[in-house]
């Protein structure tokens, strides 16, 4: 299998597990919140790596849920495709 496809699999598979997990963002302000706090973790995974204190796995494992989340944020986007208003907490 390519890393293409095992990346793109392990991604999928995360955000079914985050839905069942914690549910939903509410809007697109919190999943904007939770991808930025996902990227902010994949960093202090990067830095622990390369400074020898954390296994490259928890950099790989942070890549997937920052993937997971870029995914349900694409997806949260691509349904306001057409419409002519902001996206506001509450809007759905």
């Amino acid at each position: 299998m390519s890393l293409e496809r095992e990346f793109l699999e392990l991604v999928l598979a995360e955000e079914v597990r985050a839905d069942v997990q914690h549910g939903l963002p509410a809007d697109i302000y919190e999943m904007l919140t939770i991808l930025g706090e996902e990227y902010g973790e994949l960093q202090q995974a990067v830095l622990q790596f390369d400074y020898g204190h954390a296994p490259i796995e928890n950099a790989l494992r942070e890549c997937i849920q920052v993937g997971a989340m870029a995914l349900k944020t694409y997806m949260y986007l691509q349904l306001t495709v057409g419409t002519t208003h902001r996206i506001r907490r509450g809007d759905r």
